[in-house]
């Protein structure tokens, strides 16, 4: 029997984790806590340069407020040389303390949010209106624009184009006051904590206007602008609103310099129940997702797809050229829309309707004979495309499934047989539904008596 000898070990060293290459090293990091990491970087020297990676890549994403603390600590983190580098998207709360307390709590004798003690709301409204003091002055001052001004300069110095944005601070409010989720904010938790909430004390346009300002006082490069906007909560009775008017103001604003200068620019306008326009210049391409064309679309109480719907913002959007046009989870009106396809006739490419719907019948006919007419269309994509019928109270398809046509006379040829399929053999009442064929014969005999 052939004898096994184990392999000499003699001179031979225990491989370590020092040993290890540093993507092994990120892969093990990536299962490692956020504060495991930061002890682990403190180790050595070669944990501290083979970790950076993984530590920086988890400050991509960052929430801040216009407090002191908040943007100071965005400016260091932009300045540093490991986590400024990393920086791939930053957004903006836009909650503000409110001021009056009868604004915050309307009585604080009659009305006690998880049944407080009385001496304890009023400690609450004492702290409230020493931040409330703090956050005006340190606005009002402008510091904080200058802080953002410094921190987009530092990205510069990265090298580094970022997206900019706002975001909504209070992820849940109801009528207690003291039900709300974390905020995301940095410095959220430490600012608000112990403070009544007043769902109305938000300023997107303050917010919005500080970004676009620093922006160009920096002579920052801001390709990439994703506004969030607090629509559609339940918080109608505390007055919940953003003043959009400023807001779409600020937005056409914007997007009018951005095609004055033939700059890059991807912006993102949505609301909390993901309504969203999409507009990126490079693509040349516009989205409306999730009912934004509707009336009640991006804010409230809107006209449907009109200037009015958009505000300020739809004299830009009018006014640029787009060859790719997306609708997705959308109901329409077919008369405003077919206007805006209209205007961009000329320069349309690709049209792609994902889930789209017709209020009524009569809508989908004067759309389809639109497209037919769009000169340079080359790509049409529809899925489940349909139609309400009021007679029936259902739904009806236009396009079941997905079809997609290339080429004009592929177009030309689907789009014919569609409106050939929609086109009743009998007429529809003003509803988009069949007209009863008795209703119909005894229209007809009595024209014929005449």
């Amino acid at each position: 029997m052939a004898r096994i000898t184990a392999p000499s070990t003699e001179g031979d060293q225990a491989t370590t984790v020092l040993d290890l290459d540093e993507d092994v090293v990120g892969c093990i990091a990536a299962y490692l806590d956020h504060k495991d990491i930061e002890q682990l970087r403190l180790t050595c020297k070669l944990f501290c340069l083979n970790l950076q990676r993984v530590f920086g890549s988890r400050f991509r994403h960052r929430h801040f407020i216009f407090t002191p603390y908040s943007m100071e600590a965005f400016v260091s983190m932009s300045a540093h040389p490991i986590l400024g580098p990393w920086i791939e998207s930053v957004a903006f709360g836009t909650y503000r303390i409110a001021g009056d307390p009868d604004i915050v709590v309307p009585g604080v004798t009659d009305h006690s949010p998880r049944q407080l003690s009385f001496t304890k709301q009023w400690e609450m409204l004492d702290l409230q209106k020493l931040r409330f003091n703090e956050q005006t002055q340190f606005i009002a001052s402008r510091r904080h624009r200058e802080l953002l001004t410094q921190a987009l300069k530092n990205l510069m110095k990265h090298r580094r184009s970022i997206k900019l944005g706002t975001f909504d601070d209070i992820v849940s409010c109801t009528g207690d006051r003291l039900s709300f989720q974390a905020f995301s904010g940095l410095g959220s938790k430490r600012f608000y904590e112990n403070t009544f909430l007043a769902c109305r004390s938000r300023d997107s346009y303050e917010t919005l206007g500080t970004l676009i300002k620093a922006s160009r006082q920096a002579s920052y490069p801001m390709e990439h602008l994703n506004v969030a906007l607090h629509c559609g909560c339940r918080t109608q009775q505390y007055g919940c609103k953003h003043d959009w008017g400023k807001v779409s103001a600020w937005l056409n604003d914007f997007l009018t310099q951005s095609i004055a200068d033939g700059t890059s620019l991807v912006m993102t306008v949505a609301n909390r129940n993901s309504k969203e326009l999409y507009i990126n210049r490079d693509q040349r391409l516009i989205a409306f997702r999730g009912e934004c064309l509707q009336p009640r679309s991006i804010r409230h109480c809107t006209d449907g797809f009109t200037n009015a719907s958009f505000g300020r913002l739809g004299i830009a959007m009018y006014a640029d050229e787009y060859q790719n046009i997306e609708i997705s989870d959308c109901g329409v009106q077919w008369s405003p829309f077919i206007r805006f396809l209209t205007q961009h006739a000329s320069t349309i490419l690709t049209l792609r309707l994902q889930r789209m719907l017709f209020w009524n019948r009569t809508w989908s006919i004067p759309f389809l004979e639109t497209a037919l007419e769009l000169p340079h269309l080359e790509n049409l994509i529809m899925e489940e495309v349909f139609y309400y019928n009021n007679i029936d109270k259902e739904l009806k398809f236009i396009v079941v499934g997905k079809k997609e046509w290339r080429g004009s006379k592929d177009i030309r040829s689907g789009l014919h047989d569609l409106i050939e399929q929609q086109t009743p053999s009998i007429p529809l009442d003003r509803n988009g539904g069949w007209i009863d064929e008795k209703v119909l014969r005894g229209a007809s005999s009595l024209h014929s008596c005449r």
